[in-house]
């Protein structure tokens, strides 16, 4: 009886470990199919994101180009006396230095001249 008991029992064993290796095999067969899945719609998300991202980057350089294309002249305006009134315009004393002599004052602290920045008085100097 002992012997028929234990056989039962080998037989029992043997059974579930059948029934759990193929719930395994199923339970594989499932975790890969949505692995594979996971992979193809991330994939294509991110794609669609990437290429969001450089349709952005695009967008935002050709803005950024056309600032800079209203800025540079306004920027070079500032380089050449800004109003376009030529040497007519300024009374520099024929100078060219677009300084009235008579408010001129030579302090030897010059910040035209100076790279200090504290020279400058917060203002922003183009050369």
């Amino acid at each position: 009886a002992r012997a028929y008991g234990a056989e039962m029992s080998l037989k029992r064993g043997e059974a579930a470990a059948d029934a759990a290796r193929d719930e395994f095999a199923t339970v594989s067969q499932r975790v890969l199919r949505e692995v594979d899945r996971f992979k193809r719609e991330k994939g294509e998300e991110m794609k669609r994101v990437i290429l969001d991202y450089i349709l952005a980057q695009i967008e935002y350089n050709r803005r950024m180009e056309q600032l800079w294309a209203n800025l540079l002249p306004q920027l070079e305006g500032l380089g050449t006396g800004g109003s376009g009134a030529g040497a007519a315009g300024n009374n520099d004393g024929g100078n060219g230095s677009g300084v009235d002599p008579a408010e001129s004052k030579d302090d030897g602290n010059n910040a035209a001249d100076s790279t200090n920045p504290e020279d400058h008085d917060g203002e922003v100097v183009l050369e």
